[in-house]
């Protein structure tokens, strides 16, 4: 065993962020939440200088003499004087708690589902260099503009692609507590999914279907009945092999998605 990174020291007992991954360029991606509390206490949501808020990016097959990871030449800090604040392993900046990101296994795109504080949770597609607002919005929604917390200079604020509410609003029936990223579908069994972003709710065992064309939205809704589909606490999502999705939940079981009408397989 070698320890290869240790994370800073975490201010409260919340927000720890929800995975790591390899992304298709080889690098290691971990994904860190705003360092806990409520209301963003240290403003580290707009502290690029820091680690929380934010996911990271390093390189562990190629690290310097005397250091246990690289930095890409490609991470904003190293690519651009513009982004010189920022902290070298810092890839994006603005999030709450990433819970659960992934790349899409056609685009190589990096998705992520974000848990909100209070009214909103959000899924973003991560970009390099990308700022997604926390702390001064909460999903399109302005949060504490009391604070006049300004965004950092180097990168504006990209609003993201989905949103759901905790409470029911006029508009809005499909509300859930805590939202669990997934997957852009690439399987075979569900033809008209393919190309879509899976996302689920924790709380309330909601999944949703996100689709685009041209970087339109032209679908996000609902994808199951959840009258007539068990309400599974989904702790994270997986794929098969082949790009079938699977749903990792509290009842101890993997289930997969499947077409409507077909039994869903438990293990």
């Amino acid at each position: 065993e070698r320890r290869i990174w240790v994370s800073a020291a975490d201010p409260y007992e919340n927000h720890n962020g929800g995975m790591i991954a390899f992304g298709p360029d080889g690098m290691l991606y971990i994904s860190l939440g705003d360092g806990g509390a409520a209301d963003d206490p240290l403003r580290t949501g707009q502290k690029p200088d820091d680690w929380f808020g934010s996911i990271l990016r390093i390189d562990v097959d190629h690290a310097p003499e005397g250091k246990t990871y690289g930095i890409p030449d490609d991470n904003p800090a190293r690519r651009s004087p513009r982004f010189a604040r920022w902290a070298p392993e810092v890839y994006c900046i603005g999030l709450r708690n990433v819970w659960r990101f992934s790349f899409d296994r056609k685009t190589g795109e990096l998705w992520a589902g974000d848990v909100g504080q209070n009214l909103w949770e959000m899924v973003h597609r991560i970009e390099n260099g990308g700022n997604y607002g926390w702390s001064i919005r909460e999903g399109f929604h302005p949060f504490l503009p009391q604070r006049r917390l300004k965004a950092d200079r180097a990168s504006k604020i990209s609003p993201p692609l989905a949103e759901y509410p905790h409470a029911p609003t006029a508009d809005r029936k499909d509300n859930g507590l805590s939202i669990t990223g997934g997957y852009v579908y690439r399987g075979s069994a569900i033809p008209d999914l393919v190309g879509t972003y899976v996302y689920g709710d924790f709380e309330s065992g909601r999944i949703w279907g996100w689709k685009a064309i041209n970087g339109k939205t032209i679908a996000n809704g609902e994808i199951i009945d959840i009258t007539r589909s068990p309400r599974l606490k989904i702790a994270s999502f997986g794929e098969t092999p082949g790009g079938e999705l699977l749903i990792l939940a509290f009842d101890g079981k993997l289930h997969e998605l499947t077409p409507a009408g077909e039994t869903t397989t438990n293990r």
